[in-house]
């Protein structure tokens, strides 16, 4: 398995990065898009968001699912409100989802709790049964 790229510029992002996609649905549409932080000289954390767009036919996804970025580009469009500063955001065309160790861990504890109801279901022990 390949090793996850972090990139040397938390502001950037770049093809074989690591992101957490945040999904919001407005006005019968979904958005999408990626937290970019930025750390000051003093050590605090600006915060910011950056659009997404995706091909059509891609797998909708959760909010906060983590994904590795395989091939995109930027996009730019006119900004309605100020002509020299186009709105720009990434058009990802390829990407993974990257399973999250807090999901993997839940599916796990439900797979034990549901083995465990079965084993209790299968094996009835009465007060006949035992040698005390």
């Amino acid at each position: 398995m390949e090793e996850e790229k972090q990139s040397k510029h938390p502001y950037k992002i770049m093809i074989g990065d690591k992101i957490r996609v945040f999904r919001k649905d407005y006005a019968g549409r979904t958005y999408y898009n990626a937290q970019i932080q930025q750390k000051n000289y003093d050590g605090t954390i600006n915060k910011y968001y950056r659009p997404l767009n995706f091909k059509k036919g891609f797998d909708d996804l959760a909010n906060e699912t983590d994904i590795i970025i395989k091939d995109m580009f930027e996009n730019l469009r006119p900004n309605k409100n100020d002509s020299y500063n186009p709105i720009t955001s990434l058009f990802i065309t390829d990407y993974e989802i990257v399973e999250r160790q807090e999901q993997i861990q839940k599916q796990a504890l439900e797979n034990f709790r549901e083995n465990l109801n079965e084993f209790e279901n299968e094996y009835d022990i009465s007060d006949e049964d035992l040698p005390f």
